[in-house]
């Protein structure tokens, strides 16, 4: 059994520590642990300095936290000790977490969720756990784990981490949790204003064509989850904008569009003698590919805003 710590002073009480190269919990208080029986076997601990330390008994010993019961099982009790010693290998086997440490502290987080059960800080050069297995002691140390170690001074992170909420909000949120940072900013912030902002509503449209055919709505909807019976994943609509009346063309991919338009456009303009005028859409990509033929025929072309399908809202609600 081998345990090795380095310190400035021996007096630490009843305080614990972490320690890489410890193979066992090493423990001088045996008052500190429960479930305690005489050591049977005829191992000793060694120490850093090679001297070999018996073993009186061994017990046990738990930390209660609202995340989770930390346990020590096989606390060795050795009267030499000075200073209690946790074994963070053991330490990990036993509790399904594991460490991180930085310079100025520890964290354990579980090992399947990554969720941080405990926050550490450094004393004497030493990552030291709570001395006492106190509930409210550990809560405080880490139950807002998700404001430790975050830079001073930085109102735009928490600004960011909490959803975004108006300046007021956000103060009372860290000076509620006594979190260290600059209020004192009349930042604005460019992703609210954008996000927080409102689109005026659309007026109902009055206007109307006096003849068929002067203007011809159109949109193309799919792809659809499920194939018609003839493998068709498309439809396009062509709606007059005088008479309401629909044309509905059932296709097997968007590059149909051009040629069902022209085979439309034949339909029509011989069924009523009329020619189409102009044609709206959204503009989508399977539209641009009629240019050349609205040009030839003299169609002009009417187009919606992009993102704005109020423009088009005839069809669309189609």
């Amino acid at each position: 059994m081998q345990a090795m710590v380095a310190s400035l002073s021996s007096a630490f009480n009843d305080s614990w520590f972490l320690d890489t190269a410890a193979t066992h919990h090493l423990s001088h208080n045996e008052g500190q642990l429960s479930n305690i029986q005489p050591y049977q076997g005829k191992d000793q601990v060694t120490v850093g300095n090679g001297k070999q330390l018996p073993i009186s008994s061994i017990g046990s010993k738990y930390f209660h936290s609202s995340q989770k019961s930390f346990q020590f099982q096989d606390v060795f009790h050795v009267l030499q000790l000075t200073t209690n010693l946790i074994s963070v290998s053991k330490f990990c086997t036993d509790n399904n977490s594991f460490f991180e440490f930085h310079p100025n502290i520890y964290l354990i987080k579980d090992k399947t969720t990554k969720q941080i059960l405990h926050q550490g800080t450094i004393e004497r050069g030493l990552y030291k756990f709570p001395s006492t297995p106190c509930h409210d002691s550990v809560t405080s140390s880490y139950s807002h784990s998700a404001f430790i170690a975050q830079p001073k001074n930085e109102f735009s992170k928490w600004h960011n981490r909490l959803g975004h909420p108006t300046p007021l909000i956000l103060k009372q949120i860290l000076a509620s949790c006594n979190i260290p940072c600059n209020t004192n900013t009349k930042q604005i912030f460019c992703a609210c204003q954008l996000a927080k902002s409102h689109k005026l509503s659309f007026s109902s449209s009055t206007s109307r064509v006096s003849h068929p055919l002067a203007l011809v709505h159109s949109d193309l909807w799919g792809p659809a989850p499920i194939l018609s019976t003839t493998g068709a994943r498309y439809f396009l609509l062509f709606v007059d904008d005088f008479s309401r009346f629909t044309w509905i063309y059932v296709l097997h991919s968007k590059d149909q569009v051009s040629s069902t338009f022209l085979k439309f456009k034949a339909l029509v303009e011989t069924q009523f003698n009329i020619s189409i005028k102009n044609l709206q859409s959204d503009n989508g990509g399977e539209f641009k590919a009629l240019a050349p033929h609205l040009a030839k025929h003299g169609i002009h072309h009417r187009f919606s805003c992009p993102y704005t399908p109020e423009q088009n809202g005839w069809v669309e609600r189609k």
